[in-house]
């Protein structure tokens, strides 16, 4: 992940988060991203810039949506399910959110 100088439009930060990021969601308290090598959530803290939790979601995480002050909620690869993570826990919250097909993503 990698931070960009918008006057010259190059790198400026760069955080090493490892596996195979795929998706990225941004809110006001960091980052979030998904991680398909390791079937987890990587949480990283807005302010230090620093790795601050990596979240197991059980399956490759396909798609990845954050809220401020809330919830971030994680569409899981080859199956038609949702799980819901607190970030006041840095953990899975709840079952998984059972849906009737995989939601379209471009």
């Amino acid at each position: 992940l990698f931070r960009s100088d918008p006057a010259h439009d190059w790198p400026i930060n760069t955080i090493q988060v490892g596996g195979r990021p795929v998706r990225v969601s941004l809110n006001n308290g960091g980052a979030w991203i998904a991680d398909e090598a390791t079937n987890s959530v990587v949480r990283i803290e807005r302010k230090t810039r620093a790795i601050i939790s990596r979240i197991d979601v059980g399956m490759k995480p396909k798609w990845i949506y954050s809220i401020d002050n809330g919830d971030v909620f994680v569409a899981l690869a080859d199956k038609a399910k949702i799980v819901r993570i607190d970030p006041a826990l840095n953990r899975v919250f709840g079952p998984a959110i059972e849906l009737e097909s995989m939601p379209y993503v471009s």
